[in-house]
């Protein structure tokens, strides 16, 4: 695991992003994902969010660094509370990484799992197993 950290934020994004109309819409950073992951807890201790994360990763490849260390580097900036004052971190739990998808646009599509089921953050709440 790397010690980086780098600097970048989650996409604003709207409810029904796919329908052009909302242009006043409210935006959030994320939804929580209906899909049933296989991992340990899911439904009931943990939940998957889908975020577009923003960092000029070809800068940081440029750099030497790989894909994997990237997204950890981003994880770990977006884990960390934004100010000291500020002692929880900025979307309200610790995100780990279920997979991602490098794009083209400075964007890295994510699935992270997190520990909160319902966040205002994000749209929607995280599926509850029976």
């Amino acid at each position: 695991m790397s010690d980086q950290e780098f600097e970048c934020s989650l996409m604003e994004v709207k409810e029904w992003f796919h329908i052009e109309k909302e242009e006043e819409s409210k935006k959030k950073h994320g939804y929580y994902s209906s899909t049933h992951l296989p991992v340990k807890g899911y439904g009931t201790k943990v939940w998957s969010v889908v975020v577009y994360i923003e960092v000029d990763h070809n800068l940081h490849r440029e750099s030497g660094f790989t894909d994997d260390q990237i997204v950890e580097g981003c994880l770990k900036f977006i884990n960390k509370p934004e100010t000291r004052r500020h002692r929880k971190p900025r979307y309200g739990s610790k995100f780990s990484i279920d997979s991602y998808k490098m794009m083209d646009n400075n964007l890295i599509s994510a699935s992270l799992v997190t520990d909160l089921r319902n966040n205002k953050n994000f749209w929607g709440k995280g599926w509850k197993a029976r």
